[in-house]
């Protein structure tokens, strides 16, 4: 994956502190990879993208939990705030 194309879309998704805190996490992500024989550029793509719908109101994420088809259970229908790890996976996936 392209991290200067993934960091250009997520300027268009993400307020200026939660990109700077995202770029900052894949450097760690990255630096950690290497310490510990693992693939640098997948703990660098992860890094970036671990918040990645983080910023998006409750509305988007409706909507994007029906874009995607996801499926919640019992706990995350109660609890709206632990949509976006669900969201940004799904985004990370398919775009």
């Amino acid at each position: 994956m392209d991290i200067d194309l993934i960091t250009l879309r997520l300027k268009e998704m993400l307020g200026e502190e939660r990109l700077e805190h995202s770029v900052n996490t894949s450097k760690v992500a990255r630096r950690l990879a290497i310490k510990y024989n693992y693939n640098a550029g997948k703990a660098e793509v992860a890094g970036l993208l671990h918040d990645c719908a983080k910023d998006l109101d409750y509305k988007s994420l409706e909507k994007m939990v029906l874009k995607y088809s996801i499926q919640l259970d019992e706990t995350i229908q109660k609890i709206p705030k632990l949509l976006h790890p669900l969201v940004g996976a799904a985004i990370a996936k398919k775009e």
